[in-house]
């Protein structure tokens, strides 16, 4: 049996075993390499300059989410929303 079977059997067979399908389950969603923190990490030293020394925590958190979790704005096709 695989381990995404396993997980999927326990998280609907019964509540006594939550710690561990939810252990299970991250351990499944990690990835095996660290290209996407790379790019978080090469995103971060894009945005910091000394013009944007002042720019709080938060704001490059929020920016650096938008740019990691949504496409780029030509990807975006508003004709498929207008009918």
């Amino acid at each position: 049996m695989h381990l995404n079977q396993i997980v999927s059997n326990l998280s609907t067979s019964t509540i006594h075993f939550k710690n561990i399908t939810i252990l299970l389950a991250r351990i499944l969603a990690a990835k095996p390499y660290s290209a996407d923190v790379e790019r978080l990490i090469s995103a971060s030293n894009l945005l910091k300059s000394p013009m944007r020394s002042r720019m709080s925590l938060e704001t490059e958190n929020m920016y650096l989410f938008i740019n990691y979790n949504m496409p780029p704005l030509y990807d975006w096709n508003p004709k498929d929303l207008v009918n």
